[in-house]
C-alpha cells in the first residue's frame, strides 16, 4: 500500500491510498499517520486500495481507530469489501462519501 498525501481545500489533508493492504506497509503507515496527521481534518480516498486478506487489515483498522481519536476523518470512493469491513469493525460513526469533492466539502466552514 502506498499513501499519496496532499493538502486539499479548506486545510483538509487528502490521502489517496493505492495498492494492497498488507502487513509490510502497515507500520510505516501507522507512524506517518500518528506523527504527522494527528489533529487534522483528513479525507481517505480508497478508490485504488485493494483488499487482499486479513494480513494487514487489522493493523490498517487499528491505525484508523487511533487516528480517529485525534482527528476528524472522512472516507470516499470506498468499495464494497471495505464497506463491509467498516460495518463490522468496532469503529463507529465512519462517514463515507461517494466522491472526494463531497468528502472535502464537509469540512467547509459556513459563511457568516
Amino acid at each position: 500500500m502506498k499513501a499519496f498525501i496532499r493538502k486539499g481545500e479548506n486545510d483538509v489533508v487528502v490521502i489517496n491510498l493505492k495498492g494492497e493492504v498488507d502487513f509490510a506497509s502497515a507500520e510505516p503507515f501507522y507512524q506517518i499517520c500518528m506523527d504527522e496527521l494527528s489533529k487534522k481534518n483528513i479525507v481517505f480516498n480508497l478508490k485504488n486500495l485493494n483488499f487482499v486478506g486479513s494480513d494487514g487489515l487489522s493493523s490498517f483498522m487499528n491505525t484508523i481507530k487511533n487516528l480517529k481519536e485525534k482527528s476528524t476523518l472522512q472516507f470516499c470512493c470506498v468499495g464494497s469489501e471495505f464497506r463491509r469491513v467498516f460495518a463490522q469493525s468496532e469503529i463507529k460513526d465512519i462517514a463515507i462519501y461517494e466522491d472526494e469533492q463531497t468528502a472535502v466539502a464537509t469540512f467547509q466552514k459556513p459563511d457568516i
